[in-house]
């Protein structure tokens, strides 16, 4: 079954005879920037001669996974982090959002923000992320270049790449800051 109205979706997750997953559109701004809204989507398979797609619920970034009976929701939201001083973007974090589904609306529980470095050849991203239970778990990537002058130049090939489990109790957990004391396990 070709899904020909969307041109990415991601996250599948299947509950009982429906597939849930997500896509998104891009939304202009007055400013000429894109951004994108996401969405939950539900495919009904109870009639496999005859699928159907259900309403799309808006929801703020992918959809990570689900309670066993819908009724919760959970997301990975990244915002960009601008200065309008200097009119660049100067990293990310990301957000493990807890959704209630009302209806047919999503409303936020609450927000578990992993607020990443940022700085010159350097640079983390979150990856592989699922919920499963009460739990987050995640792998934060870390790749850093050294520059070396052989002679000629600069050369960035001093490259270095390591990566990181966490495990994240969405029961406990509040905003993260990679590399703080706070609750990460």
């Amino acid at each position: 079954m070709p899904f020909t109205q969307y041109s990415w979706t991601s996250a599948m997750k299947a509950v009982g005879d429906s597939i849930y997953f997500s896509h998104s559109e891009p939304v202009e701004t007055k400013s000429g920037y894109t951004y994108v809204r996401y969405y939950l989507d539900r495919l009904d398979l109870a009639d496999l001669n005859n699928p159907s797609f259900g309403k799309p619920l808006n929801i703020p970034g992918v959809f990570l996974g689900a309670s066993t009976d819908m009724r919760y929701l959970y997301t990975l939201d990244t915002q960009y982090i601008y200065d309008p001083i200097t009119g660049n973007y100067n990293g990310t974090y990301q957000a493990i959002n807890s959704l209630a589904i009302i209806g047919d609306k999503a409303y936020l529980r609450d927000r578990y923000v992993v607020s990443l470095p940022y700085g010159n050849n350097e640079y983390y991203w979150m990856a592989n992320v699922f919920v499963k239970d009460d739990f987050a778990y995640y792998t934060v990537n870390h790749t850093w270049y050294g520059t070396v002058d052989k002679g000629g130049g600069v050369d960035y090939n001093d490259y270095h790449s390591e990566t990181e489990l966490i495990s994240l109790d969405l029961r406990v957990a509040r905003n993260i800051t990679l590399g703080s004391e706070q609750s990460e396990t």
